[in-house]
């Protein structure tokens, strides 16, 4: 759905407005996914067909802890995966851009930690991103951004005219209809997610590789330089079906052909993961990198 330059949007995180009652001039919202789906401030199916319903399009936002991006590219890496794995679980489009939140000040000397952030993010989320935040990263990133929100902290954007941003918030939290929300407007034309919007034309995407160890349940997904590991069955099906991962997985017959593999952390045994339930390892961290390389 089309959101011309111009429009009038909202959006929140706890308390929703009545969205029965919002008035005709709403014609977008920016909503939130976090870590999993029963998070309070995720988007619901119930409001997702409520706002749908009021011809109203949507804008999903990923932001689990306020400052993870400043964890860097490993923090990125888990953010994605759980940011793809809700994105799918609510249905939303594959060629829509999820917005990163860089709810922070980023200044020259963590602007390279938010990156690396934003890359492992970007890495294994598999979709278009947008950002949200300050003229400093939205200038960062350029066009890699697909949909720019500026927040309305104003000391966050030295240039708040950014041709990067689409979106400008444009009040603090307010109450509103019982409810409390934040005002923003569009700047320039962005697509929104609304059930009647046909999907746009998209070059065919890179597979990338899956791979798996033939004693480990957990599978690595590989772009041929970077790796992440502990993949559901469910992410794995739905991204082979939007073929942007490989049809197959290929089963290395033991550790040793990890030889040739430099991990950025110990070697995990993957051997607790349940691959039909665990987006996680217990008692470890979800997501283990390494570079790869050819010879």
């Amino acid at each position: 759905m089309l959101i011309q330059a111009g429009a009038f949007g909202l959006d929140w995180s706890y308390d929703p407005p009545d969205i029965d009652r919002l008035p005709v001039n709403v014609k977008f919202v920016c909503r939130y996914i976090a870590s999993i789906s029963n998070h309070p401030k995720s988007l619901k199916p119930a409001e997702r067909d409520a706002l749908h319903a009021k011809g109203i399009g949507i804008v999903l936002v990923y932001e689990s802890a306020q400052l993870n991006p400043l964890r860097g590219r490993q923090q990125g890496l888990i953010d994605g995966h759980l940011a793809l794995v809700q994105a799918i679980a609510i249905g939303y489009p594959t060629w829509m851009p999820i917005v990163i939140a860089v709810d922070t000040a980023v200044y020259a000397a963590i602007l390279p930690t938010v990156m690396e952030y934003i890359a492992g993010f970007e890495f294994a989320c598999t979709r278009p991103i947008g950002i949200y935040g300050g003229s400093v990263i939205a200038d960062a990133l350029g066009g890699r951004s697909q949909l720019g929100w500026k927040a309305y902290a104003k000391s966050w954007s030295p240039n708040p005219n950014s041709p990067n941003f689409h979106v400008h918030q444009t009040s603090r939290t307010t109450a509103y209809l019982n409810g409390f929300v934040d005002m923003d407007r569009a700047v320039k034309d962005f697509m929104s997610w609304h059930p009647d919007t046909p999907q746009p034309p998209t070059e065919e995407p890179e597979m990338q590789q899956l791979i798996q160890i033939a004693d480990d349940p957990a599978v690595m997904v590989t772009d041929g330089n970077y790796c992440w590991s502990a993949v559901s069955n469910a992410v794995i099906v739905a991204n082979q079906a939007a073929g942007l991962w490989s049809p197959t997985i290929e089963v290395l017959p033991n550790r040793d052909r990890l030889a040739g593999y430099y991990w950025s952390g110990k070697p995990i045994d993957y051997s607790t993961v349940n691959p039909d339930t665990a987006t996680a390892l217990p008692g470890r961290t979800s997501v283990n990198q390494f570079r790869g390389y050819t010879s």
